[in-house]
This record gives structure tokens, C-alpha cells and sequence, in this order.
């Protein structure tokens, strides 16, 4: 059995933090971070585009992009983890599908 999380954290640091301190990743001082051992796979998202930018015929752009805000990451690990409700979030328009998710406790 495996668990993904949905996250979103105010920076990229902020999440390396909170993945480091659950050893999601671990700070290995030959290779530098690498997932941990319960880790399957870290998808980085980053910032996500909430509303795209929209552009005239010339190629100019007519409104600007908004964003979501936070530093967005998808993880599947091994063991049940604790994220807090603000970080462990349920997308109301997934940007990419859950398919290497197949058969997992969705948290």
C-alpha cells in the first residue's frame, strides 16, 4: 500500500523543510537530496497557473496570468504521514492526472 499527498507550501524552501523533517527526502552528504527510503516519487509542480494569460492576434498580451499561490508538490510514499490541513490540500482542477497514483490511500 502507498499514500499521496497533495501539498502546498508558501516556497520551495518551505517544503524541502517539512519533506526533510518527515524524511521524504533525506540530505545524503555524497549525492546531496535524494528521496528517502518510503519515498516513490516527489512530483514538483511549483507555481501553477490559476487563470491563463490571454493574447490578442498580434501576439500581444490582452490580461495577465493569475497564479495560485504557494509552491505546489505531489508525493506517493510507502507510510502514512501528518501534513497540516493548510498544506495537505484537495485540488479542485488537478494539473496532471493521478494515474502513477493507481490503487493508492488518497490523503
Amino acid at each position: 500500500m502507498f499514500y499521496v499527498y497533495r501539498l502546498r507550501y508558501s516556497s520551495e524552501t518551505a517544503l524541502n523543510t517539512a519533506l526533510l523533517s518527515r524524511g521524504v527526502l533525506v540530505d545524503n552528504s555524497e549525492f546531496g537530496i535524494q528521496n528517502g527510503s518510503n519515498t516513490l516519487s516527489v512530483v514538483r509542480l511549483g507555481t501553477l497557473v490559476d487563470v491563463p494569460a490571454t493574447y490578442n492576434e498580434d501576439g500581444s498580451e490582452d490580461v495577465a496570468a493569475t497564479y495560485i499561490s504557494g509552491y505546489h508538490c505531489d508525493i506517493k510514499v510507502k507510510e502514512e504521514l501528518t501534513f497540516s490541513s493548510t498544506n495537505s490540500i484537495i485540488p479542485n482542477n488537478p494539473r496532471h492526472g493521478i494515474k502513477w497514483a493507481e490503487d493508492a490511500v488518497n490523503l
